[in-house]
């Protein structure tokens, strides 16, 4: 087991704001040639690339160390844009299904035994619309960890847009919470200046729809920007990816033996109890 140096990608052309690239490309780093997992964080709407590398930071300084065979990455895309925050939330929301079909490029073209794909808010809508058109036979390689999913729940029911790609996968977890203000209030604002519904409620809000995703995972009792930084969390998708922390290793310490003027004066100072 070892700490390798993420491989960065990227879909931006420029670090803040700026357009959205034809393809994936490899800003650091290069691809691992083997039979290893993929692993790839892809953040949420609104971050600059600074923001998001401090995001992803955060987050794998919680995780296991991956095995040598195993590759970390981390996926920029231009989910922020110069007007305000939320009149540019539906730019963002079709910008993310664009971004959908180039990850799901990459991702087909990978050697990877499995792939695992953690995507925080909008992020996660990046995730789905590249399993919606990734084939079948790479979807069943791909593990889904979702945050705070900003998905409208009505596009995973049976036969919605995108419930078949998640189908496919080989492992699927949604995090969510119902304390999260920003998916329970502002997300179904969004979605209508996005054209997508009113009144929508979000899969990270309460994890919805329940049948769809790997049980057992309760309530994580986060806000919306909590989930990066948490150690639950972390831990959570580590034990789904079934890492295991180093061994904690001691030092053994010899056993002196205490000099009789230090035990008179320990039976002075101390008081007996009896």
């Amino acid at each position: 087991m070892s700490r390798l140096s993420p491989l960065l990608l990227t879909l931006r052309r420029d670090p803040r704001y700026g357009e959205l690239s034809d393809a994936i490309l490899i800003e650091r780093g290069s691809l691992h040639r083997g039979l290893g997992r993929t692993v790839i964080l892809v953040h949420g709407f609104n971050n600059s690339r600074r923001d998001a590398k401090r995001s992803f930071e955060s987050f794998t300084r919680h995780l296991p160390p991956l095995p040598v065979k195993d590759q970390l990455s981390y996926l920029f895309w231009p989910s922020d844009f110069q007007q305000r925050e939320w009149s540019s939330y539906g730019l963002a929301v079709e910008r993310a299904k664009e971004c959908g079909p180039r990850l799901a490029n990459f991702i087909e073209g990978l050697d990877s035994n499995s792939i695992v794909l953690i995507g925080h808010s909008l992020g996660s809508r990046v995730i789905l619309e590249a399993l919606r058109v990734a084939p079948s036979r790479v979807r069943q390689r791909v593990s889904v960890y979702l945050l705070a999913a900003a998905v409208p729940t009505t596009f995973l029911h049976a036969g919605a847009r995108l419930e078949a790609g998640v189908t496919d996968a080989a492992a699927k977890v949604a995090f969510f919470s119902s304390r999260d203000c920003i998916l329970r209030w502002t997300f179904p604002v969004g979605q209508a200046r996005a054209h997508e519904g009113w009144r929508t409620e979000a899969v990270g809000l309460r994890g919805h729809p329940i049948g769809l995703w790997k049980p057992g995972f309760p309530d994580a009792g986060l806000d919306h920007s909590g989930y990066w930084s948490s150690h639950g969390i972390a831990n959570a998708v580590a034990r789904g990816m079934q890492l295991r922390a180093p061994p904690f290793r001691t030092r053994h310490l010899s056993t002196r033996t205490v000099p009789h003027c230090v035990r008179v004066l320990a039976r002075r100072v101390i008081p007996h109890r009896g």
